[in-house]
């Protein structure tokens, strides 16, 4: 990396109060935590922005006390399983992010996803818009590994890409599509997109599961058949895949999106499918400033908790 500013910036709290990480080299984590704090893939002032903030709300927010990382770790009623028990959870910062510069911006998210992974860890990236996710997955591509693709989202973010904004949080899948070392992409959860958007989706080979064949087939069904264990898989959780009244505090609030427990059992799902052979995973899209009691940030708390809990679980069996 040619840059002198650094590519990570430490906020004064950590995650789910991890062990904040300043070198990498020099510990072996299981997951590294990494905050995304951009918002400039945002279509404002057309859709609610704020979603540089998320991170800190995460990191801020009382989820903390339900369980003390590397030693009683959390405990999941729904499934009596004690999870992350003895994981090695840091916090390496926030990407340093310069306003305007999309292109250095995108590079600097890649390169932290290339450290991580250099380190040992799997990634775990807290938002900012969705927008992030493409350069978050295009860091794998020095693993010289195929990978499949699947996204939580009420929407296909498969867009056409104007000249006048190429990366944005509704193309990512679009570019993501483009990287020679990603195989099958699956979208679950939508249920907003324009006919002309899901012909071209549908076109690509994108698998589209929209909310009613979720309630239809319920979680283990759907990932027997969406999810190859031999294979790694980057998972992506835009909120906006829930119902807008799981989460208030989203960017694009949609009616009629799935429940709170139908998003915990399809992450559990897809974690056994897998046998834990998930690579990273990134939660995007909430605007912190619109949330109603942090209910939002404590929502996207716990399932980030969750899957790296269930991921150790399968993993480990």
């Amino acid at each position: 990396m040619s840059e002198t500013i650094p590519n990570f910036y430490a906020p004064p709290r950590t995650f789910m109060g991890a062990e904040r990480i300043t070198d990498l080299s020099a510990h072996k984590l299981d997951y590294a935590m990494l905050g995304v704090p951009y918002a400039e893939g945002t279509f404002a002032p057309y859709i609610q922005s704020g979603q540089a903030d998320m991170p800190n709300a995460l990191r801020d927010n009382p989820v903390t006390i339900f369980f003390d990382i590397g030693e009683v770790g959390l405990f999941d009623v729904d499934k009596n399983l004690t999870l992350l028990e003895g994981a090695r959870i840091g916090d390496i910062g926030d990407v340093v992010i310069s306003p305007g510069e999309g292109k250095i911006n995108r590079d600097r998210m890649s390169n932290s996803v290339k450290e991580i992974l250099a380190s040992g860890a799997v990634p775990i990236a807290v938002g900012g818009d969705h927008s992030i996710t493409y350069p978050l997955v295009r860091g794998f591509e020095d693993t010289h590994k195929t990978m499949d693709f699947i996204y939580f989202d009420a929407h296909l973010d498969f867009a056409d890409m104007p000249l006048e904004s190429k990366y944005n949080h509704g193309t990512q899948t679009t570019h993501i599509h483009q990287l020679p070392f990603v195989r099958n992409i699956t979208v679950i959860g939508a249920r907003n997109s324009t006919a002309a958007e899901f012909q071209r989706a549908k076109a690509a080979g994108i698998r589209i599961i929209p909310v009613h064949e979720v309630e239809e087939r319920g979680a283990e069904d759907i990932m027997q058949e969406v999810i190859d264990a031999s294979v790694p898989t980057y998972v992506s959780l835009d909120i906006d895949g829930m119902d807008a009244i799981y989460v208030p505090g989203t960017t694009h609030p949609e009616s009629g999106g799935m429940t709170f427990k139908q998003q915990k059992e399809l992450l559990f799902e897809l974690n056994k499918a897998a046998k834990g052979n998930i690579c990273g995973f990134d939660i995007v899209e909430l605007c912190p400033a619109n949330d109603v009691n942090h209910i939002t940030a404590l929502t996207a708390s716990k399932l980030t908790a969750l899957m790296m809990g269930y991921r150790s679980h399968f993993l480990n069996q």
